[in-house]
């Protein structure tokens, strides 16, 4: 019998362990004794930044860091540390401590997506990042990658800081530095090496293509209407237009236009901050002014466009209706376009149905929501938005049936508190009640 359970110690045990065995993540040490850990034994760091609600998160932790080969991998090669990044009532001491540590690295790495994961060098740097669900092999991919010093983000960046990119290769490494490793600040100052020396001092038709057109939309704000590229842009629109999908020849030059030429007159910018001004624009200078520079129609599209979202700023809700109005009635609505539905939607709700109680404005919301409900009828947010309306311009029988429409269309979601808001809407409909905030 002795021997038997010697048996067992010796070999079930074993099994037990490495089917218990996880990754040895550190939930305990600050980041700056991580860091201390890290240059000492110089390894790798790998974070596993998480939230409690994300069930992706927990798929990562069910999935795939359970994998033996995974486990043995990042246990040998990196120090791994798991952060959570919000913060709950049910939190344990050790999270608590690390709420600082946590907001620092979030600043830092510009973690907006979960799962996220951070690859660092011994030293700190970042060597490869990586968001979302990934099975054990691709992660196990990306983990070999961020060790690669020949390769991955740190020795790029080194290269490139030595002056060893040129053309093709500093192209890519501007956009896979703001877009994969969010690192903007070096990302601008690459591209503006690429601009000055790749797009300002070639012909604009020998040099586009949609990798370049990635690079324009991504680092717009390097671009001014002067640039011959702009110029070529302006006059060639379907040449542009044909080299990507998604490019758009006029609205590029919009908003360029916007940004030279309309938003200093209209606007005070402050880090970052737009404030109105406080004087109330000449439009009719500005329009003339922008049609000088380009043609009457971009001035007025361009216009038309400012106008609504500098009177919303400013709460004048009646000029914001009005601009509304007038930009829909000039340009058109496009119900069938995705985005615009969307945009539309909540444009409409903010400025007409909350701030509005002008009957002419309503009456123009409601025939815009009709068109975009008969676009998509399937959509519970665009009814409730044209039932609400239909009930604020006193149409309350209209206004009920399609609140019940949209009451059945959102049950079949899992947004509990959708679901909850639009039968108390209904329910108000029904007693009469308001269901607009009192201005």
């Amino acid at each position: 019998m002795k021997y038997l359970k010697l048996l067992l110690v010796l070999f079930v045990m074993p099994l037990l362990s490495l089917y218990g065995q996880t990754i040895a993540f550190d939930s305990i040490s600050s980041w700056n004794q991580i860091m201390e850990k890290a240059k000492k034994e110089n390894k790798y760091i790998f974070i596993d930044a998480y939230t409690t609600w994300c069930a992706v998160c927990k798929k990562m932790d069910r999935d795939v860091f359970t994998d033996k080969d995974l486990i043995r991998f990042i246990n040998d090669k990196f120090i791994p540390v798991k952060l959570q990044i919000d913060s709950t009532f049910k939190d344990g001491e050790y999270i608590r401590k690390r709420y600082r540590d946590a907001a620092k690295i979030q600043s830092q790495y510009k973690i907006n997506a979960f799962p996220s994961f951070i690859f660092l060098t011994p030293s700190g740097e970042l060597a490869d990042r990586s968001i979302g669900f990934q099975p054990p092999s691709v992660f196990l991919q990306v983990a070999t990658r961020a060790l690669d010093d020949n390769n991955n983000f740190a020795a790029t960046l080194s290269k490139f800081r030595t002056g060893s990119f040129t053309g093709k290769e500093l192209l890519l490494f501007c956009l896979n530095t703001k877009k994969y490793y969010k690192e903007d600040s070096i990302a601008l100052i690459a591209a503006q090496e690429y601009k000055k020396h790749h797009i300002d001092n070639n012909e604009p038709s020998e040099i586009l293509d949609s990798v370049v057109i990635d690079f324009m939309y991504a680092f717009y704000s390097l671009f001014t209407l002067e640039d011959p590229v702009i110029q070529y842009i302006y006059n060639t629109p379907v040449q542009f237009n044909s080299l990507r999908i998604g490019a758009n020849a006029q609205g590029y030059i919009d908003a360029l236009v916007k940004k030279d030429l309309v938003i200093p007159k209209v606007y005070e910018i402050n880090d970052n901050d737009y404030l109105p001004n406080a004087k109330e624009p000449n439009w009719k200078k500005l329009e003339k002014t922008v049609a000088q520079k380009l043609d009457k129609e971009t001035a007025i599209r361009t216009i038309l466009d400012t106008k609504t979202i500098y009177y919303a700023i400013k709460k004048d809700w009646t000029k914001a209706a009005q601009a509304e109005i007038d930009r829909i009635e000039w340009k058109g609505l496009n119900a069938n376009d995705g985005w615009v539905r969307f945009s539309m939607n909540n444009m409409i709700w903010e400025v007409f149905f909350e701030h509005s109680n002008n009957p002419r404005h309503l009456k123009k919301a409601i025939n815009y929501m009709q068109k975009i409900v008969e676009a998509d009828s399937s959509n519970a947010g665009f009814r409730d938005t044209y039932a609400n309306l239909l009930y604020k311009a006193g149409r309350k029988t209209e206004a009920i049936i399609e609140q019940e429409i949209a009451v059945t269309q959102i049950l079949t979601s899992n947004e509990k508190d959708r679901i909850e808001n639009f039968k108390q809407t209904l329910i108000k409909m029904r007693n009469g009640d308001p269901t607009w905030p009192k201005n």
